[in-house]
């Protein structure tokens, strides 16, 4: 394109088409623009193509799952820390200059985070978004202000860290993997762009998890529990939940959804005792006073109310500690929810979870969901279901089926 705009600059002197010396510019100006837009996406493609040659995560749960005697190992955790330091990135630093809100949890963890990082938006604040994994591009897993990274910003942090943790190995130092390398370029975006709030996604566990580098987290949450990556993390709920909970640290803010299964809940609570924090409950969606019609909010299914309260904790509880804007005594309870609160949930918006596209005039929709639990299967179902109720179009997963999906 670079080519046939130069050429089309030399063709109109060729040819005297009297352009001015103003219009002249301008061609050159849009020359070098998609030039330089040119390089910009070469630039980005060639850091997706080098992040892809790092192994990917899935490569390495295969090699932990052969390893793992009791549980998921602290190797990641261990190297991301060793990572960070070699991009001069210090744990004081991170202690100082990063506020987090720390999400683990089996199912609606990243709907969680959204919700959280829409209403912390809403009420004014510069936001700071991890995530896993992705849906259409790698850059939707580090947001700033609810937007994705653009090309050319993941481009330059990209490379930035690339460099530099290239620069700064020796024969005995490695290069992170897939998960382990993002983590260390979001926590070096973060602190860059000097966010007030960072919310966190855990990738797997808690535990031993590659974000669980944090040493003074104000704010923690724990969504929903159940059995999920049970080679690396535990054959029972409790044993999940243990590690699910291994995010809190002393002096933190821990709210976990209301659904929790008792013994998990048990375990959340002993937990917390070990880890010297506080653990509340989010109380049901309905029970909230709202300033506007319930209705407008556009939420559909119980799961995704559930973590809509859940992320009105955490956004709450961050409020009240770090920013002393309401109450440390009614967390865990409802509370009357203003305008900002109810534009955060309203506005939220997490592509492909429950999400409906239409096409060609309304004659072609696409329910769009997913699932990796039993549990998940069955809310995906019901909303389906509840979607098309009415039509002639009908889709059910028994229990039985879903336990055969469940082994493929």
């Amino acid at each position: 394109m670079c080519g046939i705009l130069a050429f089309f600059v030399k063709r109109s002197l060729l040819y005297e088409f009297r352009a001015s010396a103003d219009n002249l510019f301008r061609c050159n100006s849009l020359c070098v623009f998609q030039c330089n837009f040119s390089n910009m996406r070469k630039n980005y493609e060639s850091a997706v193509e080098k992040l892809n040659y790092l192994q990917s995560n899935i490569s390495a749960l295969k090699d932990n799952e052969k390893t793992a005697a009791k549980g998921l190992p602290a190797t990641s955790l261990k190297n991301v820390k060793i990572y960070l330091k070699r991009i001069g990135i210090t744990q004081d630093q991170l202690d100082s200059q990063l506020s987090v809100i720390h999400v683990s949890g089996t199912k609606g963890k990243g709907s969680t985070c959204a919700y959280c990082e829409s209403l912390l938006r809403h009420c004014g604040y510069k936001t700071g978004f991890y995530s896993s994994p992705h849906l259409v591009a790698v850059r939707e897993r580090i947001r700033i202000n609810g937007q994705p990274m653009s090309e050319s910003d993941f481009a330059v942090y990209f490379w930035d860290v690339y460099k530099t943790l290239e620069a700064n190995r020796d024969e005995s130092s490695s290069m992170p993997f897939y998960f382990s390398f993002l983590t260390v370029m979001a926590i070096k975006v973060f602190l860059a762009e000097k966010v007030d709030v960072a919310i966190i996604e855990v990738g797997i566990g808690g535990e031993n998890d590659a974000t669980n580098m944090f040493r003074h987290t104000p704010v923690v949450g724990i969504s929903s529990l159940g059995l999920d990556h049970m080679k690396l993390l535990g054959d029972t709920v409790e044993k999940i939940a243990w590690q699910k909970a291994g995010i809190m640290k002393k002096g933190s803010i821990s709210i976990t959804a209301h659904n929790q299964p008792p013994s998990a809940l048990k375990v959340l609570y002993e937990r917390a005792n070990e880890k010297q924090c506080k653990l509340f409950e989010a109380p049901p969606f309905e029970k909230y006073e709202w300033s506007h019609k319930l209705g407008d909010l556009n939420l559909s299914g119980t799961i995704h109310e559930i973590n809509a309260s859940l992320g009105l904790q955490l956004a709450y509880a961050w409020l009240a500690k770090c920013k002393k804007r309401g109450s440390l005594d009614i967390i865990g309870r409802s509370f009357k929810l203003e305008t900002d609160f109810f534009s955060g949930i309203k506005d939220c918006f997490w592509p492909g979870r429950q999400q409906i596209i239409t096409r060609r005039n309304g004659d072609f929709r696409y329910y769009i969901d997913g699932a990796h639990t039993i549990e998940s299967m069955n809310e995906c179902s019901n909303w389906f279901n509840g979607q098309v109720k009415g039509t002639n179009v009908n889709f059910l997963l028994q229990n039985k089926d879903m336990v055969e999906l469940d082994k493929c």
